[in-house]
């Protein structure tokens, strides 16, 4: 550095200038790191001291912390000399404190005294300024130390500065004293250490043993030894407090005559390698070790020797002797000692007195590959150790030679002989077994060949770090370890750590790709684990498979002390199972430790939580968690009661109770209502569980838990509550199947509601259920979510197939969840196959068939597949719709049989939407099977506008034809949206926007179709999609998927269906005419109300879209009888799917007609709603009574708004008409299958009539072996019964004559038959007719049914006998009804023909309406067959009397005021069909009296004139009694039961 001359006056222009030249010697990085205000703080503090320096040699100063830094700081202003530095960083070595910084700037100065007038100069010096910068951590008290220290050294380092001219004066004596007393060599060897060889730091001269000068730095004492061997010596001695970097210096004394001279100091780097056969006095010693040795110097191993002599301390070879030097470099120097690791001791202090300590040089010779900082560290613990070193230093000298050195300086007790053979030998040992190699410990530690072989691959593979860390007997344990992995395998392994209590250690071995942190972090803290740090080790790859391990500190308080092995193996395994997939991260982890759980164990536990938060329960899983951590032992009492109750291979009831007994004493314990909550809704559910598939696979994996639920008992449960249900869960697939009974059909939707799927799926049965009331089946639905769906960034089309293979996986993995606990049946003896390892606490369950639903269109083939690998019976019936199936896309039946529903609608309002143009908005797009299919039922269709989650499309006046044929075209694409339609065929104002759209413009076209005000000139997509479905179009076609209507008094929270709740609209909002649902949940029940209260025409989904599963459920029993057929040999194999392709229109027919029925009951329903209110009303109670029906979650009127209802003849909507229907249908079917009369083979017809045509005569006797034959009579039977009878046909009978359900079947069969109301139906459903002439003229012939129902289960034996009663009657009444025209006279006559005209005029055709009018007529017939049975006259006397008597006695006149009294009220209902009755029985009794004195060949006439003489008095008094009530004019209950009463005793 440049001499650069500075003024010290600390004005502020002055500090800048000084600065720039203070901080040159600091590195860029640093300088820019110092704050500008701290470095002209630290310049004008320097300025300051150099001012106050004075004539002073030297002054110094410690700014506390805070001052010039956030640590303290030592400054220091003195003369400029060598070693200053030096000497100070050696101080902060030994003070083990590494400063921020430190500067030393050598300027020139200005002197200027401390109080002189301004402009008073004493001219220039040169200065060393030196800034220590000590770190912020450092105390104010460690830095007065430091800074004491500094002082002192700098203090020494100038003292022998200061007499360093003196200190050469004084070698030259010596040197002449030496000369002149013949010592040439010595006096050469002084001269080689003053000619810039030797620094020389003090020195004293002595003379006759008196002390006569000192200089410079000197040691305490400052005498030499009393005697001295040779004119000049060299040893080391120990300075103190140290000079400079070392606390050692050579001590060269020097004895001529009586005087003797000692210098302190040390060899400068020149001194250091300077030739040892060119340095007097040392190079005669070199020749003494090679006469010692017998080698030459230009031998090779002379020059061997002279390399390691080169390294040696020139202390060492004057200390010892040449022949000890000789054998050590005989060692050194041969094959062996060049590979080898040697140790080399010498005392090397200058005559030690006895009593003192001595100095001690260790030559430490390393093959220089091998030298290492860990070698030199290790050799210097173990010798000051073995030592027992005061102090020790080293120095190393690595150079070309094949062995490196170190050498230690040492200072040791007296009195020790460490140069013996014995001792060094001993110390050389210690020294160089510490030294070895990791590798050469390793390799070594080995017994065998081919285990050495092993290791030393190993060794070679393990990185240096890894080798600093651990020793040979781990590594050997690791190596092990790895040698067991499977690539991809990743091993942990938990050991206690010395560190103390709590402290663990983790090992990872990773055979693989790296782990990231991110990775294992998760996993660690699940298991409560606090990680203290880690230490990463890559392994060099053999081939292209890395290898890792990872070495963590763990704080694990909660781990065990006891039984640690079994607990490091638990734990081993759940991080195993994290790592694999098999177990999620979560607290639930914890309880391994804390409860002594497995990692299968926890994952019951987790899936139970999981549960309850897909039930509703209002504890979070972390919370579930935490309850059970801090309830261990009930923790485990949960797992034992589970394993007791389902181990396979451990049943034990006893068992079972115990641990059920022993949870619920420790339960009655816990302090805290959650957890008591938590903690007894967990247990609830363990008790209830019926079946798991837990024990079915092996200990390593578990797969996807199933547990099947009795949902009804479980009161965590929201209602409805299904019969049972199996949830699915792992970390992968979570799922729920829910089931109404044991024979139950639904669809598997992929939802993507993964906090709430299991409410979605309760809202989605509870519709299907409802739905399920036409088919064989009860309800059923499931939905599953993939919990770890890939991550997204591959590109949209790689994206979306990694999104469907996440989705097949995880289905597939649902499926086998649920067919794990499902029973098999053996198709040849029929015999059920409990499922495998499976413990049942239910009876057999081997129904389970499966569909296609939101997201699985077509995954039933993928259902197929898992079901044939568990040889489940149901074959490819078990997923319908697949490959091998009925395809409802293709077939259109799902939207063909919503289309049934529209078209009556529309009927209703006198459009035939097959043949008129009619305006429609929609919910899908065309690719979509139910709303393609429905858009294109009608090319009439004028769809004006629709959406989907992509994209708007609106056509404001479209063209009928031309639109459908575009719907045509997209439909089939294989993928289409709207934006794929032709623009050109847009009529003008319309477009196409995407929903991500910011703005749309509306156009005037638009407003117009939209029915928007005149102002709106743009929306938000979302407020066009609002628009849209508020509308005035005739129809809103649901065909997509989500919530779009609720009622105004509904939150969309309570909707549900968070992603529509920007476009949701209410039900009084919406002015469609008509909705048709194609889709589920498109409106809520009360949506549904609302609008259908405002003049809407619309069912509920659940009725609109049953064709899909009605379809579904014939395909399953379709294929099961041909499965049947196949292996009896009746159809051959080969046929099969022909056959079945075969019969798609059949089945598609069989469906479409229980839709027509089913909305031909909702129109007659709907007709006459408001007169039978009362009726709905008390059928409603009887169900909620019986626990059918939730009034609330069903959206019923409560009683008060029945009663409410009643008095205004307000009926209910056809939403709740429909939901009735579908309760009154279940609730039958369920009865029926519960008794025995449809077993009677009377019953055959239904089962063949559920069959299409093609299958009915190959079926044979296979029908009747049917598995669900019972089922599928129950649900003909039941749908032919409401459907034709009407909702509240079953539960009047009950009321009016007391008939049970099986009852109301048995008279429904037999009057049907009887009467022939089938064809009479058939044609009225056929005719051209208006609906409301529809629907009064099969209201008409329910009173024919009602009345002659009655008649059958009150006149005829007891149960039924069905089939004897349809042939007693069958033929007579046929024969009868023949005669009946000739019959009917005067009141009867001419009633019949006025009630001909009435329904004639309404456009009804009249030979239909007579059949239909004259059916009350033939109600009298029953009596008539009876009479003349109990008369045993012929049926024509008998018809021909009984009509005529009729008449004679005012019979008609009398019914008609019968049928106008009142029917509000049950009892007021049952009083008109008490009284009718009563009037029918009177007839009849009075035939049988007329006939009783009738004389064979009486014509009608005379029967009754010779009756009527008979019986004068009597017939006049009661003549006279009607007479009289007759011309009173009251035709009340009261008068007509009189009257009634008058007639009665006209019978003798």
């Amino acid at each position: 550095m440049s001499l650069v001359s500075v003024d010290t006056t600390p004005d502020s222009e002055n500090v800048r200038r000084v600065s720039s030249t203070y901080f040159e010697g600091l590195s860029a990085d640093r300088y820019a790191a110092l704050a500008e205000d701290r470095k002209l703080a630290i310049v004008a503090a320097h300025m300051d001291l150099s001012r106050r320096r004075g004539h002073n040699s030297s002054i110094s100063r410690l700014a506390p912390a805070g001052e010039l830094g956030d640590g303290p700081a030592i400054q220091y202003v003195g003369d400029d000399m060598p070693q200053l530095v030096e000497a100070v960083l050696a101080t902060l070595a030994r003070a083990r404190m590494e400063p921020e910084f430190v500067v030393h700037p050598v300027l020139g100065t200005v002197v200027q005294p401390a109080h002189s007038i301004e402009g008073a100069r004493f001219g220039e010096r040169t200065e060393s300024w030196i800034h220590i910068g000590l770190p912020a951590h450092c105390s104010d008290e460690q830095a007065q130390v430091i800074a004491e220290d500094v002082d002192g050294i700098l203090d020494r380092i100038a003292h022998a500065f200061r007499d360093s001219l003196s200190l050469r004066d004084l070698v030259d004596e010596a040197c002449e004293q030496l000369d002149s007393d013949g010592y040439a060599e010595e006096a050469d060897f002084l001269r080689w250490c003053s000619a810039g060889n030797f620094s020389v730091v003090g020195g004293a001269k002595t003379i006759d043993g008196e002390e006569t000068k000192t200089l410079g730095v000197l040691p305490d004492p400052t005498g030499s030894s009393d005697s001295k061997a040779a004119p000049l010596s060299v040893g080391v001695m120990t300075l103190g407090r140290g000079f400079g970097g070392s606390a050692y210096a050579t001590e060269i004394d020097v004895s001529v005559g009586d005087r003797a001279y000692r210098f302190i100091g040390s060899l400068t780097a020149t001194g250091l390698v300077a030739d040892v056969r060119r340095t007097p006095l040392v190079r005669g010693r070199v020749a003494d070790i090679f006469d010692a040795s017998g080698s030459t110097v230009d031998s090779f191993v002379g020059q061997s020797m002279l390399a390691v002599i080169q390294s040696i301390p020139i202390t060492v070879l004057f200390a010892a002797e040449p022949a000890r030097i000789a054998d050590a470099l005989d060692e050194l120097t041969s094959v062996d000692g060049r590979t080898s690791i040697h140790l080399f001791l010498q005392p090397v202090g200058c005559s030690p007195a006895a009593g003192r300590d001595q100095e001690l040089s260790a030559l430490l010779f390393v093959p220089r590959e091998k030298f290492s900082t860990t070698i030199r560290t290790t050799a210097e613990s173990v010798l000051a150790d073995a030592l027992g070193a005061r102090n020790i230093e080293f120095s190393s000298r690595v150079s070309e030679s094949a062995l490196a050195v170190v050498h230690f300086t040492a200072t040791v007790g007296s009195g020790a002989n460490f140069a013996s053979a014995r001792q060094a030998r001993e110390i050389r040992d210690l020294v160089v077994d510490a030294c070895l190699t990791w590798d050469e410990r390793f390799v070594l530690d080995a017994s065998h060949y081919d285990e050495r072989r092993r290791r030393a691959r190993f060794a070679e593979r393990v990185p240096v770090a890894y080798k600093q860390d651990f020793d040979a007997v781990r590594a050997a344990e690791d190596m092990a370890v790895f040698d067991g992995l499977e690539l991809g395998e990743v091993s942990p392994r938990l050991a206690r750590s010395v560190d103390g209590p709590g402290t663990h250690r983790l090992g990872l071995y990773v055979s693989g790709d790296p782990l990231s942190l991110g990775e294992v972090l998760p996993v660690l803290q699940s298991l409560g684990v606090d990680v203290v740090d880690e230490r990463p080790y890559e392994l060099v790859p053999v081939g292209s498979e890395q290898a890792w391990i990872y070495e963590f500190t763990l704080d694990y308080p909660n781990a065990p002390v006891d039984g640690f092995d079994d607990f490091a193996a638990r734990f081993a395994a759940t991080f195993a199972a994290v790592r694999r997939g098999d177990a999620e991260p979560d607290s639930f982890n914890e309880l391994v430790a804390i409860a002594g759980l497995g990692w299968k164990q926890v994952v019951v536990l987790r899936a139970y939580a999981e549960f309850l938060q897909q039930a509703g329960f209002p504890y979070s899983n972390s919370r579930v968690a935490e309850v059970l951590a801090d309830h261990p032992e009930i923790a485990g009492g949960l797992c034992e009661l589970f394993e007791s109750r389902f181990d396979p291979d451990a049943v034990d009831g006893d068992r079972g109770a115990r641990a059920a007994a022993a949870v619920d004493t420790a339960v009655a314990q816990v302090q805290g209502l959650d957890a008591d909550r938590i903690l007894r809704a967990m247990s609830e559910l363990v008790c209830n569980t019926l079946r798991t598939n837990y024990f079915v696979y092996g200990t390593a994996s578990l797969g996807a838990l199933s547990l099947k639920f009795d949902s009804e008992q479980l009161s965590v449960l929201p209602f409805p509550r299904p019969k049972f249900e199996i949830f699915v869960y792992s970390p992968d697939v979570a799922g729920v199947h829910l089931r109404f009974g044991t024979v139950a059909r639904g669809g598997l939707r992929w939802s993507d509601r993964k906090e709430d799927f299991r409410t979605e799926v309760l809202g989605l049965v509870k519709a299907q259920a409802v739905k399920n009331a036409v088919i064989v089946p009860v309800g059923a639905k499931g939905g599953f979510v993939v919990k770890r769906p890939p991550v997204p960034g591959l590109g949209a089309d790689a994206d979306r197939e990694a999104a469907l293979a996440a989705g097949i996986d995880c289905y597939r993995s649902f499926i086998r969840g649920l067919l794990d606990l499902t029973d098999n049946v053996d198709k040849q003896s029929g015999a059920v196959v409990a499922a495998r390892r499976v413990v049942r606490h239910d009876g057999d369950d081997t129904y389970l068939v499966v569909a296609a639903d939101k997201g699985t269109a077509k995954f039933s083939d993928i259902a197929n597949e898992v079901a044939a690998e568990y040889g489940f019976w149901l074959g490819d019936a078990f997923a319908s719709g697949g490959s091998v199936g009925y395809d409802h896309k293709a077939m259109g039946i799902t939207a063909k049989g919503a289309w049934e529903s529209v078209k009556r609608h529309f009927r209703e309002l006198g459009v035939d939407t097959q043949h008129d143009d009619f305006t429609a908005v929609g919910i899908g797009d065309m690719s979509g099977d139910v709303f393609g299919n429905g858009m294109l039922c009608s090319n009439h269709i004028r769809l004006i506008a629709a959406f989907d989650h992509r994209h708007v499309f609106v056509d404001p006046n479209p063209a009928a034809q031309s639109s459908y044929d575009e719907r045509s075209r997209l439909f089939t694409l294989p993928r289409s949206s709207w934006a794929d339609y032709d623009p050109t065929l847009i009529s003008a104002g319309g477009g196409v926007w995407e929903r991500s759209a910011k703005r749309v413009p509306i156009s005037d076209e638009m407003r117009q179709a939209l029915g928007l005000e005149d102002d709106v000139t743009e929306l938000t997509p979302p407020q066009l999609v609002r628009a849209i479905l508020r509308s005035p179009a005739d129809l809103l076609w649901n065909g997509g998927i989500g919530t779009y209507v609720k009622a105004s008094a509904e939150s969309d929270l309570e909707v549900g269906d968070k992603s529509n709740d920007a476009v949701r609209v209410n039900g009084n909002e919406v002015r469609a005419r008509v909705i048709g649902e194609g889709g589920n949940l498109g409106l809520t029940q009360a949506g549904r109300i609302e609008y259908a209260r405002g003049g809407g025409r619309i069912n509920t989904d659940a009725l609109d879209n049953s064709a899909g599963v009605d379809c579904s459920d014939h395909e399953v029993n379709i294929k099961i009888l041909l499965d049947s057929l196949i292996s009896s040999g009746v159809v051959a194999d080969s046929h099969r799917v022909a056959l079945l392709e075969s019969l798609t229109d059949q089945v598609a027919e069989l469906v479409l007609a229980d839709n027509r029925s089913q909305n031909e009951l909702m129109g007659t329903t709907r007709a006459d709603a408001g007169a039978m209110i009362g009726v709905h009303g008390r059928v409603i109670s009887s169900l909620e009574v019986r626990g059918i029906v939730d009034r609330v979650i069903e959206g019923f009127p409560t009683k008060k708004q029945f009663a409410a209802a009643e008095k205004t003849g307000t009926g209910l909507t056809s939403p709740e008409l429909a939901t009735l229907m579908a309760h009154v249908k279940l609730d039958l079917k369920s009865t029926l299958l519960a008794g025995s009369s449809i077993d009677n083979q009377i019953y055959r017809k239904a089962l063949l009539n559920y069959f299409p045509e093609g299958v009915r005569d190959a079926g044979g006797d296979a029908l009747d072996r049917h598995p669900l034959r019972r089922e599928i009579v129950a649900t003909v039977l039941t749908n032919n019964v409401i459907d034709r009878g009407g909702i509240t046909y079953v539960y009047r009978l009950g009321e009016e004559v007391g008939a049970d359900p099986e009852d109301a079947v048995r008279a429904f069969t037999v009057v049907s038959e009887v009467f022939g109301l089938w064809e009479l139906w058939r044609d009225i459903s056929e005719a051209s007719i208006s609906t409301a002439v529809s629907d009064e003229l099969i209201l008409l012939t329910r009173r024919l049914l009602d009345r002659a129902s009655r008649w059958m289960l009150t006149r005829r034996p007891q149960p039924l006998a069905v089939g004897a009663e349809i042939s007693r009657f069958g033929d007579r009444i046929a024969e009868a009804s023949a005669e009946l025209d000739g019959w009917l006279v005067g009141a009867d006559q001419r009633n019949l023909a006025a009630r001909t005209v009435l329904i004639t005029d309404k456009g009804a055709p009249e030979n239909l309406v007579r059949r239909v009018e004259i059916l009350l007529d033939q109600f009298g017939l029953l009596d008539v067959v009876e009479i003349a049975d109990l008369a045993d006259r012929t049926i024509a006397e008998t018809g021909e009397l009984y009509f005529r008597l009729g008449e004679h006695v005012g019979l008609v006149p009398m019914l008609n005021r019968v049928s106008a009294l009142s029917k509000d009220g049950k009892w007021n209902a049952l009083a008109r069909l008490s009284l009718r009755d009563e009037l029918y029985s009177t007839v009849r009794a009075l035939t049988l009296d007329v006939l009783a004195d009738a004389q064979a060949g009486d014509s009608t006439a005379e029967k009754l004139s010779r009756w009527e003489e008979r019986n004068a008095s009597r017939i006049e008094r009661s003549t006279l009694a009607l007479a009289e009530i007759e011309a009173s004019g009251q035709h009340d209950l009261a008068a007509l039961s009189v009257a009634t009463s008058q007639l009665r005793r006209m019978v003798g």
